[in-house]
Parts: structure tokens; C-alpha cells; sequence
């Protein structure tokens, strides 16, 4: 039987359609392959072919994920099932978020009991910020409430893969510290903790928090402004410490020991030692243990002189992983990390010449001054590559990538340098001041760089799937096409490049068939005060903050769906808690550049948007409205059910659209409107006469002077 070259890649590939099926709720589509490939695999057994062990091994994968899968989730449950009031817990401390001030705002606990009873996942505490403990102390706690910590909509699968089941609110007085005992483990965390705590207090906080950022993965004290920024741009993933981090800390070790050791091997067992170390020290997130699993695959094959596959090595960390917890093939930062080292290393035979193909004289410096395109290119590569997995989970794609990696990766290598050195040398000395200085140098360098290639919004495009997706399939399968039949990577790599063009083109043909409408999206599933209005130009105001998580969470997603990372406006009619209860979630997501509150104002707020459209609202002791005028369109909402519109001003008397909670206010006239939507999720009969909302959101699209409900 001939061998397979690459059977991890086969594995892995299995093993994440299988977990992707069964997250999904398509497992009958997963035993419903079994019976074919079991077939195919007994046909191609008597011909003695290699796709009878790829069979083999895609069977087996399918079978061992399915139990993992169920495993995983039965111990979920049964971990989910120790919620509730009035528990006692312990466990040791791994992670801790701090805030400006450096109080305690949140950590995480691993080797945790609750009611002494042994669990395997994580906890998570929210803290009342007078808590004192550090990394590796066990806390005995005793809370109020212990409650599930589950994802919503799309990243449900990509939060349940933190293996961090249970959080709780707990207060200081209820918490009672044991110092952390000495171990390997707890040495390794309390450095993490010394280093950025050095780094704050010898650096200004913007700084500071991308050096803690890029020497140890925490981006806790990262501002929202600054991590928009670095979304936009599209390389906010130099912040998940991965391959560019081991590579370099690796790469330097070599340089160094190179020449001190006199068994090869000896530098490989040491770099291996360090992988391991690093990949504690920055706790374990997906993409630092597929980087770290690679290169110890790398090392290991250099020591007994064997050669390394780079995607062998890349299916070996992913079938390792998957088989841990099925549940990372949702996770985000998971298949990022994955698809794009598989792009780097698939394309790379194409796209970068070796070094031994520059000959003669200044081959060296040919050979740097050439480098920088072939990056551009690769960045492009990878770019490509990730779209379909990006646009999915953000709904929008930044152009800016290729050019921003291109700039960024040398200035973000020099401050991790740099800040690794503040950390090694004594503080107080000139040395450490002149690093201090560097570090602020660069590291502000690169902070200003992102932030102004931010500003350049019009590469921020939104990305449909109902446009990705078939132009993807399409060209993923002529990429397989020509791998699999004709074993040519140019071609293959033309179609990825065809794609891209074809996907271009529809999303240009797209946004310019939308470039004057303005979308109005009431979320109205909980009765709740939340309403968005946008465009295809980037503008956006959102009026209320109601509703669950879940329903702003949505209200996010659809606006990241239109590349709108930043709202113009957040504009809140009514002073109620319970309606305004996810304003600061909101302004830290949204970025406003305003913030209105109407009901802090003893007469009529009138605010101009970008696109043209006005808002106008009024909130008094009994009555709130708010008026939208979108070119020829006049939408009237009403969220105060018990309004009285007897002296309204007349702006809110009339118009094409009201929209109403619960019920009609007093004294209004409803034929003055042309359409009357009540956001409502109660049955009420004396409403069947007008647009009911229950189970479900209405969107109106306004273009020129007419306008449509959804």
C-alpha cells in the first residue's frame, strides 16, 4: 500500500468538519457519510490505493471526535448542573485583569472544586476591585451566585472553547487567600505578573499596554479606541502571540547558542525547553499552542535528524488540540491561526524563492532589498485565505492588511525586544532608562502608524456571505482540481487569485447598488428600546441601549456586517435603568463620537448626522418621542408606551412610519402615519390591525423618497 505523505493534514481536515458538523447540528450529515466512506474504503482496500488509509484515517476521525465531542459535552453539563446560589469554590489563580488603577477587575481559576467536588474547567470571578491576591494563589470563595458563562449566536462555540464554564460576581470579603506554594508552574505566573508590572510602571499607558500585549499575550488594559484601531487595520492578530512571537525569541536563541554549543543538538532540547516555557507563560491560548506544538515537532525532528513537514507539523498540532476540545473548531482565533500558517506554508514554494537562488556579488542585499515584495505578496496570500473565516465572524474584511503587516510586524518585533529588556534589566540604571526611551520611541511609532492607517475607513469593505461564499467554494474546488489531479500550485494558486477578483467585483457591484440607502433595524424581539440606522457609506446612530446581551450583541454584528467598526451617534431618549443597562457596553464597542442623552435636556435635541439624517427628539415627565428625517422620509418613534400626545410639538404628529412600544400612546392619531409598527412581544388583539414585531425585527430600507418594510 503506498504511503501517505501528510497524514496529520488528513487528520486534522477530519477532525474539523467532524467537530464543525456536530457543533453546527448537522450530525445526521456526518453519519450520513460514514456508510460511502466505509464502501469506498473496502473498494479501494482491494486495490491496494493510498486513498485507502486517507479513508481510513478520515473514518476513524469522524468516529473519535463524535465521542470527544459527546464527552466534552456531557462534562459541560454535568459542570454547568454546581451553578447557583450561596456555593463555595476554590481554585488557583492563573489570569488577572486590572484596570488603570491596578485594581483586580477579573481572573481566572484552574484546578477548581466547587462544594468540594473536583471540575476540569476554568471559573472566571468578577471582582468588586478591592481584591488582593496574585498569580498561583488558591482562593476559597464563597458567592452569591455561580452561573454558566455560555457564548451567544455566532461565537457560542468560540467562547465555549475558553474551557470556562462557570463565572461568578464575587465580592473581597468573601474571598480568603492561600499564598501560592512553590512550584515550576507558579513561578511561571508570578514572572508573568512581575513583567507587567514592570513594564507599567516604566512606560506611559498606551505603550505599555501593546509592549504587555506583545511580550505576554494579556490585552486587558489594550483601550477599545486603540484595539478598533488595530481591528481596522487588520492585524490585530500580532496581539495572539503565536508563530511571529516563538520565532523570534527562538530565532535570537539560536543566534546565540549557535556558536557556544558543541553537541547540535543541545540548542534544539534548549529551544524546546523555552517553547514550553513561553507557551505557559502566555497562557495557553490557541494560537501560541499550535505555534508551540509545531516548532516542537520541528525541534524534535532536527534532534534525531529527521525532517519536518511544515504541514505535517501544522495537522499534528490541530489533531492534538481538537482532541483535547473538539469545540476550538469555532473558536476564531483557533482558525485564523490555522488556516493562516497553512496559506504561509502551502504558498510558499510558490511566492518566496529560496535564499540559494541569489547568486554572486551582493546576493545578500538583493536578496533583503527583494524580500519586502515577496512579503506583500504572501501577506496578500494569507489575506485571501482568511476571508471567507473573517467575513464570517466579523462581517467585514480590511484592505489595508497586506501594507499594514508589511509596516507594523518590524516595529512590533522591536518593542517586544525592547520591552523584554525592561523586564531582564535592574530598574533605575541609565541602560534601562535609554531602553525605557526606545521602547517609547517605537512603541509610539507604531501606535501612531495604526492609528492613521485606521482613519483610511473606505479600506474597511462589508462582506456578505451570500456573496462570499459561492465564490469561495467555487475556487476552493478548482484549487483542489488542480492539487489533486495536475499537482500544479501556480495554477491553483491563479484560482485563489481569480476568486479574489470575481469576489471583489460583486461586493463593488453590491455596495454600489446600496451607496443611497439607508437602513433602519428595529430589534424588537424583547420589546426593547434599540433601534440602528445606517447606511452603505458608514454611517450609523443608534437610538436606546435595551434589550438583553444577546439583542445588542446582534445589533453589533449587524453593524460590523456593514464595515461599521464606529458609531456616529449614540442617542438615549428615556432615563430608565433598565433600558439603558448596556450604554457603556455599547460605547465601549461602538466607539460614539457622541453621546446624547435627550432626557438630561429641558427642550428639543436636534442632532445632524453625516449622510443627512436628523434626529429629533423631545423627552419630558409623561411623554418621549423621537423623529427621524431620512431625505423625503419621516420615521416617528415612540418609546414611552403611556406617552401623552396632547401638546407634542408637531414634528412627532405626523409622518410615513411610527413606531411604537407595547401600545398606541394617548391622544395620537394613527392615520396621520402611513405605516404603524408596535415593537411588542406580548399577543394583543385590539394590535392586529397594525404590523406586530413578536418573535422577530423589522427592517425599513429608505432610498431617494420612497422606502420599504421588512
Amino acid at each position: 500500500m503506498i504511503k501517505i505523505k501528510r497524514p496529520f493534514v488528513i487528520s486534522f481536515i477530519g477532525m474539523m468538519l467532524s467537530a464543525i458538523l456536530l457543533m453546527t447540528g448537522n450530525d445526521i450529515l456526518l453519519l450520513a457519510a460514514i456508510p460511502p466512506l466505509s464502501a469506498l474504503l473496502l473498494f479501494f482496500a482491494f486495490r491496494k490505493a493510498a486513498v485507502c488509509r486517507a479513508l481510513l484515517i478520515l473514518l476513524i476521525c469522524s468516529l473519535f471526535t463524535s465521542v470527544v465531542f459527546t464527552a466534552y459535552g456531557t462534562l459541560r453539563e454535568k459542570e454547568n448542573a454546581l451553578s447557583g446560589y450561596g456555593k463555595e469554590f476554590s481554585g488557583t489563580v492563573t489570569d488577572i485583569s486590572s484596570d488603570a488603577k491596578r485594581a483586580i477587575t477579573s481572573a481566572v481559576l484552574s484546578r477548581c472544586t466547587v462544594d468540594n467536588t473536583k471540575i476540569l474547567s476554568k471559573i472566571t470571578i468578577y471582582t468588586d476591585k478591592k481584591a488582593d491576591f496574585s498569580y498561583g494563589d488558591r482562593l476559597q470563595i464563597k458567592a452569591d451566585e455561580l452561573f454558566t458563562s455560555e457564548g451567544e449566536g455566532i461565537f457560542r462555540y468560540h467562547t465555549l472553547s475558553d474551557n470556562c464554564h462557570l463565572a461568578a460576581a464575587v465580592k473581597a470579603d468573601s474571598i480568603t487567600v492561600t499564598p501560592a506554594t512553590k512550584s515550576l508552574y507558579n513561578s511561571i505566573l508570578s514572572f508573568r505578573g512581575y513583567s507587567s508590572e514592570k513594564l507599567r510602571v516604566s512606560l506611559g499607558s498606551d505603550v505599555f499596554s501593546v509592549s504587555e500585549a506583545l511580550f505576554t499575550g494579556s490585552r486587558d488594559n489594550v483601550s477599545p479606541e486603540l484595539s478598533s484601531a488595530f481591528r481596522i487595520c487588520g492585524i490585530s492578530h500580532i496581539f495572539a502571540v503565536s508563530g511571529m512571537h516563538l520565532s523570534l525569541w527562538t530565532g535570537m536563541f539560536f543566534i546565540i547558542m549557535k556558536r557556544r554549543a558543541r553537541l547540535s543538538f543541545i540548542p534544539n532540547v534548549l529551544a524546546t525547553v523555552f517553547v514550553i516555557f513561553y507557551t505557559a507563560f502566555t497562557g495557553f491560548s490557541p494560537s501560541v499552542l499550535r505555534a508551540g506544538i509545531m516548532l516542537t515537532a520541528v525541534f524534535t525532528g532536527r534532534i534525531i535528524r529527521r525532517h519536518a513537514d511544515t504541514l505535517n507539523s501544522l495537522g499534528i498540532a490541530g489533531t492534538a488540540l481538537l482532541s483535547v476540545n473538539p469545540y476550538l473548531a469555532g473558536n476564531v482565533s483557533f482558525l485564523l491561526s490555522f488556516i493562516a500558517t497553512g496559506a504561509i506554508a502551502f504558498w510558499d514554494e510558490y511566492i518566496l524563492p529560496e535564499k540559494k537562488n541569489f547568486h554572486g556579488r551582493f546576493a545578500k542585499i538583493r536578496y533583503r532589498l527583494i524580500k519586502p515584495y515577496y512579503d506583500v505578496i504572501t501577506s496578500v496570500a494569507v489575506m485571501l485565505t482568511t476571508l471567507p473565516a473573517v467575513s464570517l465572524f466579523f462581517g467585514y474584511a480590511s484592505l489595508l492588511s497586506p501594507l499594514a503587516s508589511l509596516i507594523i510586524t518590524p516595529l512590533a518585533e522591536a518593542c517586544m525586544i525592547l520591552s523584554s529588556l525592561i523586564v531582564i534589566l535592574p530598574s533605575g540604571n541609565i541602560l534601562h532608562s535609554a531602553v525605557c526611551t526606545a521602547t517609547e520611541a517605537v512603541g509610539g511609532s507604531l501606535i501612531g502608524t495604526v492609528t492613521g492607517l485606521s482613519r483610511a475607513d473606505f479600506m474597511l469593505i462589508p462582506v456578505r456571505p451570500s456573496v462570499l461564499l459561492p465564490v469561495f467554494t467555487a475556487a476552493a474546488a478548482l484549487c483542489v482540481l488542480f492539487l489533486v489531479f495536475y499537482k500544479e500550485k501556480k495554477k491553483a494558486f491563479i484560482c485563489i487569485l481569480a476568486g479574489a477578483v470575481l469576489f471583489t467585483g460583486l461586493v463593488t457591484a453590491d455596495i454600489y447598488t446600496r451607496k443611497d440607502e439607508t437602513e433602519i433595524k428595529i430589534f424588537g424581539k424583547e420589546n426593547a428600546t434599540l433601534i440602528s440606522v445606517s447606511d452603505e457609506k458608514g454611517s450609523c446612530a443608534v437610538i436606546g441601549s435595551g434589550g438583553s446581551f444577546s439583542l445588542v450583541n446582534e445589533l453589533i454584528r449587524e453593524m460590523n456586517g456593514k464595515g461599521i467598526t464606529r458609531a456616529d451617534l449614540l442617542f438615549i431618549p428615556r432615563d430608565k435603568a433598565t433600558e439603558n443597562k448596556n450604554t457603556g457596553y455599547l460605547q465601549k464597542t461602538l466607539l460614539p463620537a457622541l453621546t446624547v442623552k435627550a432626557y438630561e435636556y429641558t427642550a428639543p435635541v436636534s442632532v445632524s448626522l453625516n449622510d443627512g439624517c436628523r434626529i429629533y427628539s423631545y423627552t419630558a415627565k409623561d411623554f418621549c418621542a423621537v423623529s427621524l428625517f431620512i431625505k423625503d422620509t419621516e420615521i416617528v418613534i415612540c418609546p414611552l408606551p403611556s406617552s401623552d400626545f396632547t401638546n407634542a410639538p408637531k414634528e412627532f404628529l405626523s409622518g410615513d412610519i411610527l413606531i411604537c412600544r407595547s401600545n398606541i400612546p394617548q391622544n395620537l392619531d394613527t392615520g396621520a402615519f402611513s405605516d404603524v409598527i408596535i415593537a411588542t412581544d406580548l399577543k394583543k388583539p385590539h394590535l392586529s390591525s397594525f404590523t406586530d414585531t413578536v418573535d422577530r425585527s423589522i427592517t425599513i430600507k429608505v432610498k431617494g423618497d420612497s422606502y420599504a418594510v421588512y
